[in-house]
Parts: structure tokens; C-alpha cells; sequence
């Protein structure tokens, strides 16, 4: 059933075959943790890949860090407006630039985006 699911989403057989080699145990039974933990770990893969995507297509100028002008553009990005809530382009900028140095980083980018960034008033 893994392996189906998998080709389904188009998985190449060659990593699909490393993933249940890891997941089936000597009894070739699949234990419940360490699926999840595999499943859990591809999840924050995933989330990883889309916000460095995000982020490189903010980061219009190549620069490797975002400026308010670039922040201000996650506004119109519903996921990720609905990610950071009702919040103004200022709010945002606060928020993610925790070091106070007028640029956002990837680092800072992902932490704001990847903990759910709790809403005002939460």
C-alpha cells in the first residue's frame, strides 16, 4: 500500500524502495512511529522547499535577504497572508525581522511562516 500510495505521487522507485526499507521492521511490518516520524520528517521537507520558493521569488532583486518593499508583497500571497493574519505590512516586517537590521533572511523567513506566526491578540 506505501509503495502504491507513493508511486501515486510520484515518487521514483529507487527512493520509494529507501523509504519502506526504513519503515518495515524484520517482522515486515511497518511500525506506526517510525512511519510517522518518516512521514513527518518528508512533511517538514516539503514546508522547507515551498518557503525557500516563496522566498526566492520575493527576493526579485538576487539579493539574498527581503527589504520592507519585498515583505510588503506577502500580502498578496493569500497562503501566506493567511498564515500571518490580518497583519500590516509594519506588523510582518517586526515579526520576521528579529534581528532589527531592515532585511529579512531565509532563516527569519521560515520561522515566521513555519511556527504558524500566532496571530495579534493570540
Amino acid at each position: 500500500e506505501v509503495r502504491a500510495a507513493l508511486q501515486h505521487e510520484g515518487v521514483e522507485a529507487e527512493e520509494i524502495e529507501k523509504i519502506v526499507s526504513r519503515l518495515v521492521g524484520t517482522d515486515k511490518q511497518v511500525a506506526y512511529t517510525s512511519f510517522m516520524g518518516e512521514l513527518l520528517t518528508e512533511k517538514s521537507i516539503d514546508e522547507g522547499r515551498l518557503l525557500w520558493e516563496a522566498f526566492e521569488e520575493l527576493d526579485t532583486q538576487g539579493l539574498g535577504y527581503l527589504e520592507k518593499e519585498d515583505v510588503a508583497k506577502v500580502l498578496h500571497r493569500p497562503a501566506l497572508a493567511k498564515v500571518l493574519g490580518n497583519r500590516t505590512c509594519d506588523e510582518i516586517m517586526a515579526l520576521m525581522d528579529t534581528d532589527s537590521d531592515g532585511r529579512v533572511v531565509f532563516e527569519e523567513f521560515r520561522r515566521a511562516l513555519s511556527t504558524g506566526a500566532s496571530r495579534p491578540g493570540d
